[in-house]
């Protein structure tokens, strides 16, 4: 299809397809669900990513595409931030930035939109020194160089010698710690971060940490920020018995913002705006449909081999939210513990001796615990509601499995094992969820078929679609 190949920018739904951003979606119309991510219909990444094979997961591609296509254009939404910025004169000037982001890397430039006025302008380290956002961050201007030598081993380590490499930088660089005229700031990068000290209004100083190979697979980090620190809070580090705490310190900003509270004897620094970081907890109830399907050989085994009924079980979930400290808090992780059963039957009719023949196959268990974690991402969030969405693995452990078979003649056939119950198995996950007024919570959840069974000739598996409510705390 030539049409296939034209880029699109908008979002348009038609029966049999979908089109979102750059990528051409499409639904086959088979007994089989297929999905393509591609600019043409014909593309060798189009074949290979076809991978519904039930109409049943219809239900899981739209839910699936409800889940992952928001969190594709997750890109950071500016908010409206009161703050100040100094300029290069001196003078403190207040107003807001319109469209201000919880940075992970370092800005070069900044809109901001001075009081009382009515256009904005573009704050750079030419014309700014420093500016603060009200209840976020302060940065200061920088402009020289940092260092570029890796200082963590991973499979792209390269350096060979312990020279210095430097580049120059032009940027603001967010402070970490402030007390006394003393500061730690940070700049970050996708190559490495680097960690700078300044002393009143000096010239913000690198702290050094850096590393080499001297082998196969291995590497010396030269931690020369440690001196340094010990050189500038000798008395300090003395008096209070740090010796040992320096020599094991880190080059993180957790590590180094703690050693500098200890230095200077002061709590913790305080939370951001409405503490949006904070971790909560919630404890949900509800129902979980659950699906079962058996694969393999389908000739010898044909009665168990049937279409299983969908039944229903309560489920009760509990798990908290843990916040990523940038991005204000969108971005996070969720862990999650699940508790629900399953009882799946099916029926096969067929003909022995030309007499009706029936047999009934039945697979349960007593309580599946299912330890999860998501990778989760607020799409809507204000004071009343937020919405949602993310997608986690989990590992399904097994209590009290079984399979049950019956044929006319009421002969009852029982296994527990028969080789290879599967104990415990993996499970893939996509969710979204609604918070109401920060308390009530509600959730979907959709577990993709996993195999639950694996006997001799066949393979058992079952999936699931929760959904449960419950209290945030």
């Amino acid at each position: 299809m030539a049409a296939a190949a034209v880029w699109k920018t908008a979002v348009s739904v038609a029966a049999d397809r979908i089109i979102f951003g750059s990528y051409y979606i499409k639904i086959l119309q088979l007994n089989c669900c297929g999905i393509f991510f591609c600019k043409e219909e014909n593309s060798i990444i189009a074949q290979i990513i076809i991978l519904m094979i039930t109409s049943r997961l219809k239900l899981f591609t739209f839910l699936l595409l409800a889940t992952l296509l928001p969190i594709l254009g997750m890109a950071q939404v500016p908010k409206s931030i009161t703050g100040y910025y100094v300029n290069s004169s001196g003078d403190t000037i207040m107003g807001s930035f319109p469209k201000y982001k919880d940075w992970t890397n370092n800005p070069e430039k900044v809109i901001f939109l001075p009081v009382n006025a009515s256009e904005s302008i573009i704050l750079t380290p030419s014309n700014c020194t420093s500016f603060h956002a009200e209840d976020y961050d302060t940065y200061i201007a920088y402009s020289g160089n940092r260092l570029i030598n890796p200082f963590t081993f991973n499979n792209g380590f390269d350096q060979r010698d312990s020279v210095s490499q430097y580049e120059n930088v032009n940027a603001f660089i967010r402070v970490i710690f402030n007390y006394n005229d003393f500061k730690l700031l940070i700049f970050q990068h996708k190559d490495r971060f680097n960690i700078f000290y300044q002393k009143k209004n000096m010239q913000p100083v690198e702290l050094i940490c850096k590393s080499y190979s001297t082998g196969e697979d291995n590497f010396k980090t030269i931690t020369t920020y440690r001196d340094q620190l010990k050189q500038i809070f000798i008395d300090t580090i003395i008096e209070k018995s740090l010796d040992q705490t320096l020599n094991r310190l880190s080059y993180d900003e957790g590590s180094l913002t703690y050693f500098m509270q200890k230095i200077y004897t002061v709590s913790k620094v305080k939370k951001k705006k409405n503490a949006i970081y904070k971790t909560s907890f919630f404890v949900n109830i509800g129902a979980s449909l659950n699906f079962f399907s058996v694969s393999g050989d389908s000739y010898s085994f044909q009665q168990v081999s049937t279409k299983y009924n969908t039944t229903v079980s309560p489920v009760l979930t509990i798990g908290m939210y843990i916040p990523f400290e940038r991005n204000f808090g969108k971005l996070g992780l969720s862990p999650q513990l699940s508790l629900y059963s399953y009882k799946n039957s099916g029926s096969y009719y067929t003909s022995i001796n030309n007499s009706p023949h029936y047999t009934h196959s039945e697979f349960k268990t007593n309580l599946l615990i299912i330890p999860k974690v998501y990778i989760t991402y607020k799409l809507v969030t204000n004071t009343n509601f937020e919405w949602n969405a993310g997608g986690g693995i989990g590992l399904a452990f097994v209590n009290g499995e079984k399979e049950t078979f019956r044929d006319s003649g009421n002969y009852v056939f029982t296994t527990y094992d028969q080789g290879g119950k599967k104990n415990p198995f993996p499970t893939f996950n996509c969710q979204t969820g609604l918070v109401i007024k920060k308390k009530i919570n509600f959730l979907i959840n959709y577990s993709l078929p996993a195999t639950i069974t694996n006997f001799v000739s066949y393979n058992g598996k079952h999936s699931s679609l929760q959904f449960s409510i419950g209290y945030e705390f």
